[in-house]
């Protein structure tokens, strides 16, 4: 018969303690590369996991702002860019080399 020991569970239920947010931070980026917004995650566990969560928190957003179509024209605006339904299109037409301006 297989037997669990008190040691034997105590290393179980730290394992899963440590990888139960690591497991939700892969769910998470699966999720974000889906296209699926998500809510932020919470930072739990080892300092790592957490400044890893914060990290993707952090990536999200940014990402979230800049997909933003607002946010595009105004970035492009700001950038002095055109975008979207605000696109101005010029022509040039070519200059004759016989043309002759009175200037």
């Amino acid at each position: 018969m297989f037997g669990i020991g008190f040691p034997e569970l105590i290393v179980i239920l730290v394992v899963r303690r440590m990888t139960r947010p690591l497991r939700a931070l892969a769910e998470a980026a699966d999720g974000f590369g889906r296209g699926e917004a998500g809510e932020p995650l919470e930072p739990t566990g080892p300092d790592d996991i957490k400044r890893t969560t914060r990290a993707f928190n952090a990536m999200r957003e940014r990402t979230r702002r800049r997909s933003c179509p607002a946010t595009r024209r105004a970035s492009a605006t700001a950038a002095g860019k055109s975008s979207g339904s605000h696109a101005v299109t010029t022509r040039a037409s070519p200059v004759s080399a016989r043309t002759s301006s009175t200037w």
